[in-house]
């Protein structure tokens, strides 16, 4: 993918045709969403979003925006827009965050981004676009069962039916999805397994410079 130097002195890449199927500007720079979960701390999907808002110029939309996390990973020219925010209680939290994706108006990019699990809800609305996956939601799938036998009854009841109503939406927003890209071979694996799609493998940035 090659670069181009904003008016910022900022390297920006060029759209590819090769990755994107199309490019609506070939010849200038392009405009690059990226919607992750949450940036409500900083965990290894948290730094990954932020390094690929940093490397494309791109605006970052999550939910839970926490203002001084970009700046405290040493990316503090990332822009980061809160879409909403979810309560900490589980499954209403993963409902809530979900539904501020779904509801996403973003128009004006080249390409969307996507990243963590949630953020996919925005997929159909916002094309051409890519899902870097950190691993498909598990709960839905291989830790389905695990997840459910350390709920008491009344809780094991609602994330049952939490499952049942949850999970065809999302495998409806991941065949939405013009190009899915792993962060390692096992993902590839659960991906293909459970979703049903070739998934490139492209390793999370690593810091050489601190080693």
């Amino acid at each position: 993918m090659r670069s181009s130097t904003g008016s910022r002195g900022v390297a920006r890449p060029h759209a590819s045709v090769t990755l994107y199927g199309r490019a609506s500007h070939p010849t200038g720079s392009m405009r690059v969403a990226v919607l992750h979960d949450h940036l409500s701390f900083i965990g290894g999907g948290e730094r990954v979003a932020l390094a690929l808002a940093g490397a494309f110029d791109a605006d970052l939309f999550v939910t839970d925006l926490d203002p001084g996390l970009p700046t405290r990973a040493g990316l503090r020219s990332v822009r980061a827009t809160e879409l909403g925010k979810a309560p900490r209680t589980p499954i209403l939290r993963q409902e809530r965050q979900a539904a501020a994706f779904r509801r996403a108006e973003l128009p004006g990019y080249d390409v969307y981004v996507f990243s963590g699990n949630w953020a996919i809800e925005a997929a159909p609305r916002h094309r051409p676009n890519l899902w870097y996956c950190h691993t498909p939601t598990r709960v839905f799938y291989d830790l389905r069962e695990d997840f459910l036998r350390d709920l008491s009854p009344p809780k094991r009841v609602a994330a049952r039916a939490w499952i049942r109503r949850a999970r065809p939406r999302y495998e409806a927003d991941v065949a939405t999805i013009g190009r899915v890209v792993a962060n390692s071979r096992n993902v590839a694996g659960r991906v293909a397994r459970y979703l049903h799609r070739s998934a490139e493998v492209v390793y999370p940035p690593v810091d050489t410079a601190r080693y």
